[in-house]
């Protein structure tokens, strides 16, 4: 009886170990290394698999495929990808492990863990002197007179943005393109934020897509 117990126990011992580096194939851990990502995956046994790159509004049958140089270790293959590439910034992507034909999908899509680490503002966001709030204010000072001491101002996209621009007042550089921001609403906005906030009022911005269709030059 104590020998069997000794094979069961060792039979066991052994199915742990061995199944302890179990791992189904995907991408593990996508991270920001400097001007680098550094992606993880678990790949097939075969190690034949390839990386998709996708962007924010985009679907697997699109994105960037590209077979990376693997480093394998301890079961984990590693690789790097250039952060910034043809004045994108890679950083927004998210990462799909894909089989050696590129059209199935291994595991779960992974964004990057530690987009903290990009954050130009590190302080905390203000505490508001009183719980009194109001959300689409239409008269600034009526507003102040009732006590508000935080808001809420919905940015509606289309007014925001000016997807045909070319050139303006307000505009950023976004994945290697110029975009355009219509100057009359961002002026107005900023006329609002100021009045709130001169008044020692805690302010917030929703961002509002009220266009449910496809605009030229918008995802």
């Amino acid at each position: 009886m104590t020998s069997f117990k000794y094979i069961v126990f060792v039979g066991l011992a052994t199915v742990s170990i061995y199944g302890a580096d179990t791992r189904n194939p995907g991408v593990v851990l996508v991270q920001i290394q400097g001007q680098n990502l550094l992606v993880e995956a678990s790949l097939p046994d075969q190690h034949n698999a390839q990386l998709l790159q996708l962007q924010p509004h985009e679907c697997t049958v699109e994105g960037k495929r590209f077979l990376p140089n693997w480093h394998l270790d301890n079961g984990i293959a590693t690789t790097i990808i250039k952060r910034f590439d043809n004045g994108r910034d890679n950083v927004f992507s998210r990462f799909q492990l894909v089989d050696g034909t590129g059209e199935k999908t291994l595991g779960q899509a992974h964004w990057i863990s530690n987009i903290e680490s990009t954050a130009q503002r590190s302080f905390e966001f203000p505490k508001a002197a009183g719980i009194k709030g109001l959300q689409c204010i239409v008269d600034i000072d009526d507003a102040l007179h009732l006590g508000v001491k935080q808001a809420a101002l919905n940015v509606t996209l289309d007014q925001l943005v000016d997807w045909r621009g070319k050139s303006g007042r307000f505009s950023r550089q976004i994945d290697g393109k110029t975009v355009c921001f219509h100057a009359g609403y961002v002026t107005h906005l900023d006329s609002q934020l100021k009045h709130l906030t001169d008044a020692g009022v805690v302010n917030s911005l929703i961002i509002y897509n009220r266009i449910p269709g496809v605009r030229d030059g918008s995802p």
